[in-house]
């Protein structure tokens, strides 16, 4: 199953995913730890999906047990970096 930071999905686990990725850490009140670090933003592009592999996995394990990471890609497209995500519900 793949996630990006653009499209909604429709599944329930996977929306949690995007909240994750469209989401910058220290926003959410009682929940500062959810979300992305700031220092994305000035991120090289070909740096970024190592830098999201960490912090994606550290996100999921404790917010979403139940899907596994698998595989990060992102792409520029429109002047805007769209991040792909891949995976898969544990058994």
């Amino acid at each position: 199953m793949v996630v990006t930071n653009i499209r909604e999905p429709k599944d329930e686990t996977l929306r949690k995913l995007w909240v994750i990725l469209n989401t910058y850490r220290g926003t959410v009140p009682l929940f500062r730890d959810l979300g992305i670090s700031f220092s994305i933003i000035d991120m090289q592009i070909t740096k970024i999906p190592s830098f999201l592999s960490q912090e994606l996995d550290s996100q999921i394990k404790k917010y979403i047990p139940e899907l596994k990471l698998k595989h990060i890609n992102c792409l520029i497209e429109n002047e805007q970096i769209i991040i792909k995500v891949e995976v898969e519900k544990n058994d």
